[in-house]
């Protein structure tokens, strides 16, 4: 994940966070859970768009893809 990425999605987790009604809402969103989940949905974005046809910023989706799938522990996951 670059910087910008990390960035923007920090940036996200804060403000969902952020959000909560009270201290008994559910407990914070941890950072690993967070980004395993932002990368799952990548990988279903690029299976979409690739079952369309590709538009926009695809390079980078596609690109972004390739390295989560290389990762065996994101390809472990459902394993767990």
């Amino acid at each position: 994940m670059g910087r910008g990425e990390r960035r923007l999605l920090e940036r996200y987790r804060d403000l969902l966070l952020g959000s909560r009604a009270s201290a008994a809402a559910p407990p914070a969103y941890a950072w690993p859970d967070f980004a395993r989940h932002w990368e799952t949905a990548l990988v279903d974005w690029c299976r979409f768009q690739a079952s369309w046809g590709f538009w926009g910023n695809s390079a980078w989706l596609q690109a972004r893809v390739r390295f989560i799938l290389a990762d065996d522990g994101w390809r472990q996951q459902g394993d767990e």
